[in-house]
C-alpha cells in the first residue's frame, strides 16, 4: 500500500536556495525578453520557455506570474510584472559602471 501511495505523489520539490541563482544570466534574460514584450513579439514565450526554470527560481512567485502572462500572450501585463520584478531583485538593478565612485 505504501508502494501504491508513493506511485502517486508527486515527488517532493527541491527549495531553490538563493544562492544558486545566476543573477547575471536572469539579468541578461530580462534585458532581451523587455523588448520582445513591448513589441508583442512572440519570440518572447519562446526566450522565457528556454529559461523558466531559472527566472522562476530567481524571481519566486513574480516568475511564475511572469510565466503565465507570457503563456496567456498578455504581453502588457508581463512586462509590467517584469518590471515589478527588476524593482523588487537588488541584483537585477541597473548599474552603471561610468557613475564615478
Amino acid at each position: 500500500m505504501i508502494a501504491a501511495l508513493h506511485a502517486v505523489l508527486p515527488e517532493e520539490a527541491t527549495v531553490p536556495i538563493a544562492g544558486d541563482v545566476d543573477w547575471s544570466l536572469v539579468k541578461h534574460v530580462l534585458d532581451e525578453l523587455e523588448p520582445l514584450l513591448d513589441n508583442a513579439s512572440m519570440q518572447a514565450n519562446l526566450l522565457f520557455e528556454t529559461y523558466a526554470g531559472q527566472l522562476k527560481t530567481a524571481l519566486g512567485t513574480l516568475g511564475v506570474e511572469l510565466e503565465q502572462r507570457i503563456e496567456l500572450f498578455l504581453y502588457p501585463e508581463a512586462l509590467e510584472t517584469l518590471k515589478r520584478a527588476r524593482k523588487k531583485h537588488s541584483e537585477l538593478h541597473v548599474m552603471d559602471s561610468r557613475t564615478p565612485n
